[in-house]
């Protein structure tokens, strides 16, 4: 408004001027942007443009606030404004020229930031008691006597509360909890020309909130008092509510008792009579705020009789796999608990649910004999109990997918048979294995174990076929791979190579000897030394028959091994007729002798080099000869020629 109208006056001056006056410049207000209340702050108004002769007032304003702050007469090095600082002083600065007869001028604005240390932080609780329930809204604020320009900080329990919840000096949480509960302290702070801080915290405010009460639950025990009287031992339970929480029991409208607990549980004695309906019981908590009920529950206490196994997932007699869901009914009883044996072991509790036994997915270890054992338990003593026959379950393995092997039998010297074997490593017995050739069915048995054997006729050097197995125990066939069925009679020739290690003084030290056939389906393979046949390991070697393909000897090389051998190669099933390899004698003296060609090479080459050497030797000598005769013969032509 007071720059409006000083525009108004300038512009009444513009219009009242004569052409002949001359021009006012723009005075340029500089200053410190922030001072300190009560500290002295100097503002400076220059002005570069001006007519000479003519007095020039310069003026100094608070522009917020309508008010003239200083007024000087203008000399040529501008104008100062010393001040002493307060309050009124903070806001927008501007500084006026005036000149008879021209228009007045003002200056750039300037802001100037009136820092008033803090001091006195008080905690004002807004929202009303320090003490409440949750839910309600907290609304704190941080007030001061003295101070300006002033940031805040909330602290809960010595921790920074979230930025969210603040709003200037206000802290405002809208639904609270008991994790609100705490003691509070405000910071209040503020700094200048970011050089000086200054803050103030306030005393801490306690701020409780407290828990509704949740409904209770209810529940009660029986007391056995004497061999004839028993009392209901009724338990009121809450579990959420700050203490105290009082606690009332009603038999329908009729109120038992009451209790004021500092947790959040009493327990209330009522008389019992087994087999007799006592009432139904309702306990109801409140801790200052609302009341909670809880259910009703009927007081009534019968022992339990005739138990009995209700098995609801259908036959006692089913695959692996599939579920068991048994029931554990009972003629009579309440409150009553239950166990399950499983052949005489404890059944585990992650099965049980109530009176029913579970399993999702069984295996042959859930088969054998089911027993439920219902009771009445109280105070973890067994007044009454009640147990089931037994119901046998029998869970059956599904049959693997079978392995289908065989092997050949020699019938006389010219009819021989394939015994083909058809083998399960899992599946409840019994088993029926089918034999196929392609599509045609060879034989079917159906076997005690896990295994059977089919006898087909066998040429020995045609293919017979290709032949599977099948097997099923009741529930899904399993199929086998396909095998040809062709057996190649062993034929020669049998080969021998090897291999050798070399020891630290390259001493031949160990030596591997392979036997191949150059044909056969089911070849046997004989090691011989010094035509004595050699078992399967002996004190420096060792056999690795790997049929069909090879059969492996392994030496250690020393004065033991020493000797001739050889290896023999006859059909499995037939021993009359074996192919022999050539024998070779091995010993550490022919492995380490160096070999007939390899010392022709070297001698030849050793002969080779001494041939060479001699022939450039030879050569060097007669093209040396030459070189002297000639220059003897040159040297004595010359000399001749001298006067």
């Amino acid at each position: 408004m007071f720059a409006s109208l000083l525009w108004v006056i300038l512009g009444l001056c513009y219009c009242s001027k004569e052409s002949s006056q001359s021009h006012l410049g723009y005075p340029q207000l500089s200053g410190p942007s922030e001072a300190l209340v009560k500290k002295v702050a100097d503002f400076k108004c220059d002005l570069q443009i001006y007519p000479k002769n003519i007095s020039i007032t310069l003026e100094f304003y608070n522009e917020d606030k309508h008010k003239k702050l200083g007024e000087y007469t203008f000399a040529e090095d501008g104008a100062s404004f010393p001040m002493v600082i307060e309050h009124n002083h903070d806001g927008n600065l501007v500084c006026v020229a005036k000149a008879p007869n021209i228009n007045a001028t003002v200056s750039n604005v300037h802001y100037l930031k009136v820092i008033e240390p803090v001091k006195g932080a008080v905690i004002d609780v807004r929202s009303g008691p320090v003490e409440f329930f949750e839910g309600k809204t907290l609304e704190l604020s941080c007030n001061h006597t003295a101070g300006t320009y002033v940031s805040y900080k909330w602290l809960l329990n010595g921790q920074l509360v979230s930025q969210a919840l603040q709003y200037h000096n206000r802290l405002l949480i809208n639904r609270t909890t008991s994790k609100d509960s705490g003691s509070y302290i405000c910071m209040a702070f503020n700094e200048f020309n970011k050089t000086k801080f200054f803050n103030a915290s306030s005393t801490e405010v306690v701020i409780t909130v407290k828990d509704l009460v949740s409904r209770p639950d209810i529940s009660f025990t029986v007391l056995k008092e004497d061999s004839h009287n028993y009392s209901a031992m009724v338990t009121c339970e809450s579990a959420k509510g700050t203490p105290p929480v009082t606690f009332s029991l009603y038999n329908r409208t009729e109120l038992v008792a009451n209790m004021t607990a500092k947790d959040r549980n009493a327990t209330f004695k009522v008389p019992l009579v087994l087999g007799k309906h006592m009432g139904d019981l309702q306990c109801r908590a409140n801790n200052g705020d609302v009341t909670e009920h809880s259910k009703w529950i009927p007081i009534v206490v019968e022992p339990v009789k005739g138990a009995v196994i209700d098995v609801r997932s259908g036959p006692v007699e089913f695959f692996e796999g599939k579920t068991l869901e048994l029931s554990c009914n009972h003629t009579a009883g309440t409150y009553v608990s239950y166990k399950w044996l499983l052949n005489g072991q404890l059944v585990s509790q992650a099965l049980q649910y109530h009176n029913r036994l579970l399993i999702n997915r069984t295996t042959s270890k859930d088969s054998g004999s089911y027993i439920c054992m219902a009771f009445n338990e109280f105070n973890k003593t067994k007044f009454f109990n009640a147990s089931s026959s037994e119901v046998v379950i029998t869970v059956k393995d599904l049959v693997s997918r079978p392995d289908i092997s065989f092997t050949v039998l020699k019938e006389d010297s010219h009819n021989y048979s394939a015994m083909v074997t058809c083998e399960s490593a899992k599946g409840t017995p019994p088993v029926t294995f089918s034999l196929y050739n392609r599509t045609e069915l060879v034989a079917n048995m159906t076997a005690k174990d896990r295994n059977a054997t089919f006898k087909v006729p066998l040429v020995l050097g045609k293919h017979m076929g290709d032949l599977q197995c099948r097997a099923n125990n009741g529930d899904a066939t399993e199929h086998s791979k396909w095998i040809p069925i062709v057996v190649v009679p062993v034929e020669g020739p049998v080969m021998m190579d090897y291999d050798h290690d070399i020891g630290e003084s390259y001493d031949v030290v160990s030596l591997t000897i392979y036997c191949k056939a150059a044909k056969g389906s089911f070849p046997r393979y004989q090691w011989f030394l010094n035509k004595t046949l050699l078992d399967d390991r002996g004190s420096f070697y060792s056999v690795d028959h790997q049929p069909p393909q090879q059969s492996i000897l392994m030496l250690s090389v020393g004065w033991r091994s020493a000797g001739t051998y050889h290896c023999s190669v006859s059909d499995s099933f037939d021993h009359t007729t074996a192919r022999r390899s050539k024998r070779v004698y091995l010993d550490k003296h022919v492995l380490n002798r160096i070999p007939i060609l390899v010392a022709t090479v070297v001698f030849g080459c050793f002969t080779a080099m001494i041939l060479v050497v001699s022939v450039c030797c030879f050569l060097g000598v007669v093209f040396k000869r030459k070189a002297l005769w000639r220059e003897a013969y040159v040297g004595d032509g010359e000399h001749g020629r001298c006067p």
